[in-house]
């Protein structure tokens, strides 16, 4: 289960050094979000806890921070924690990070190679995770979280505490 979670992350983001890119890593838009939508048997969450084989999405987000995804904390003020955020999303992202955009022609070709992989690796899920589901699944994330993160900027929780506002550093965990 881990290595489809890695793998269906790799197919639908990618890490780009960008400081302005932001990933949710919790809600409804997150990975683990469309990876629970579209393979909820992998998944382990409040919905479906009895899968002790899943992986939940604190694994998800601890092996994507270890493959790269530099965690944040959003430190904006108005921003809002996971039970206040509508989408769920909280007061942490993954910074240098993004959706690949299933409407533009390269990230297309390279959700296409993505998923071509990712077929070859785990051809059992191939009849569910379909290109066509992929790319609607991401555009719906990807429409969701762009909305949310410009509404938020535009109301006036945008409006930084600090200069650093979206790039504080979090340490990572220590492995165990």
């Amino acid at each position: 289960n881990r290595s489809i979670a890695l793998g269906f992350a790799r197919m639908v983001c990618s890490v780009t050094g960008r400081e302005g890119d932001v990933v949710p890593r919790c809600g409804r838009c997150s990975v683990f979000g469309m990876l629970e939508e579209l393979l909820p048997g992998i998944t382990r969450s409040e919905g479906n806890s009895w899968n002790y084989d899943g992986i939940s999405a604190m694994e998800l987000n601890k092996m994507l921070q270890a493959t790269g995804f530099m965690r944040v904390r959003d430190r904006r003020v108005g921003a809002t924690n996971r039970s206040q955020d509508p989408l769920g999303a909280g007061l942490y992202v993954f910074r240098c990070a993004r959706f690949l955009d299933p409407d533009d022609a390269a990230d297309c070709d390279l959700i296409a190679s993505r998923h071509s992989d990712f077929a070859q690796s785990f051809p059992h899920l191939l009849k569910v995770v379909r290109l066509d589901v992929v790319m609607d699944s991401l555009r719906r994330a990807r429409a969701m979280w762009e909305e949310h993160w410009r509404a938020c900027r535009q109301r006036g929780c945008g409006k930084a505490s600090r200069p650093d506002a979206v790039t504080a550093r979090v340490p990572a965990p220590i492995p165990s």
